[in-house]
């Protein structure tokens, strides 16, 4: 083991002067025999020079602890003992306060929703096509509007929250036309003359509660049974055949895709950033980045440099470390549109892919940004 032994030295007036302390045991390099260390120390000690100081540094490398046991370091007259225990209680100590120095430096987000406090969620996607002067082709719009509120907590380990879905749209935009389904209205579908209601406009005519597991980050849809069997029943008034099926279907592919409606809620639960801007134990599996922080907003990114490129993912998160709410999501990506042999095809460039999120709060009839 190699240390570095600071020894402070009292002045002569001093009413401790016959105390030596070892302020400071640290790793140093290799190459200094604790001989040649302690005989310097004696030297510079009785020297001229060592009137003018009351601090030596000095390195040795500890080979065999009994050559420290019972050693008289000469000083002022007063000799004192440095011994394996202090050197043990000092360490001791040392770890303890890096520990503790190193907790304190670690910001754990915790998701913490409030009991009548409606949250508003609006998510917007957009894919089009992109011409090399960034003029814009055809393009789909999708738009979600959220309404979630706290039912209750489970100590510990679960919340369940109602949520639901106020806005709902697709809209298709080119030049001269425009098309617009909304999935607030009822909505059916017809399949070979027998109707079905759509999915998203059925989940946008019911309550959805979900349980969330907070240590585990998962989410369950708890009114499952519930749902199930109003959409057998919507089948039934309908007249559709292979009602059966249908409700199997419903069951086994929309019913298990809902939960991702809220997954965002726990992208940054249970995550952990360091003062020094790392990031880790993320629901996501991207390598984040912190940009920036004010107070309690930390802007998070997952590249370094934030141009957008063909080829990359770009994303921007704005999360609040006090509640864990997700404030502001972008995401972008932009691919390049090539035919089998890797060129161009077209006036049209690129393929690009948008992403936004932007959350409110709602409290005592007054809404505003988080």
């Amino acid at each position: 083991m190699k240390l570095t032994i600071c020894v402070v030295l009292n002045p002569p007036e001093s009413p401790f002067e016959k105390n030596i302390c070892i302020s400071k045991l640290v790793l140093c390099q290799r190459g200094t025999s604790p001989e040649h260390s302690w005989s310097f120390i004696r030297k510079f000690i009785r020297g001229k020079q060592g009137k003018n100081y009351r601090l030596i540094t000095q390195t040795y490398r500890l080979i065999n602890a009994p050559f420290l046991i019972g050693f008289k370091l000469p000083t002022l007259g007063k000799p004192i003992s440095i011994t394996i225990k202090a050197i043990s209680v000092f360490f001791t100590l040392f770890f303890v306060f890096s520990v503790l120095s190193s907790f304190s430096q670690v910001k754990v987000i915790k998701l913490n929703l409030e009991k009548g406090v409606e949250y508003i969620y609006e998510l917007q996607e957009k894919d089009y096509v992109q011409k090399g002067n960034k003029i814009n082709g055809p393009t789909t719009i999708k738009k979600k509007g959220l309404s979630l509120k706290l039912d209750s907590i489970i100590p510990e380990n679960f919340i369940i929250i109602q949520v639901n879905i106020v806005e709902n749209y697709v809209e298709n935009v080119s030049n001269i036309l425009k098309d617009k389904t909304d999935y607030i209205y009822q909505d059916f579908r017809d399949f070979g003359n027998h109707s079905v209601p759509a999915p998203e406009s059925f989940f946008s005519s019911s309550d959805l509660i979900f349980r969330i597991d907070l240590i585990h980050r998962k989410i369950e849809i708890l009114n499952r049974a519930e749902l199930l069997e109003n959409y057998h029943k919507i089948l039934e008034q309908r007249n559709s055949f292979e009602i059966e099926q249908k409700t199997e279907l419903f069951d086994t592919i929309y019913l298990n895709q809902i939960t991702n409606l809220i997954e965002f809620l726990l992208w940054f639960h249970n995550t952990r950033i360091t003062s020094e801007g790392t990031i880790s134990q993320s629901y996501l599996k991207d390598k984040l980045v912190l940009k920036e922080k004010n107070g309690t907003q930390f802007n998070v990114i997952n590249e370094i440099e934030s141009i957008v490129k063909p080829g990359r993912d770009y994303k921007y998160f704005s999360v609040n470390v006090e509640s864990g709410l997700l404030e502001k999501y972008d995401f972008i990506r932009k691919d390049s549109i090539k035919n089998n042999y890797g060129k161009n095809v077209g006036e049209y460039l690129y393929n690009v892919a948008e992403k936004k999120l932007q959350t409110f709060i709602k409290k005592n009839g007054k809404r505003r940004d988080c």
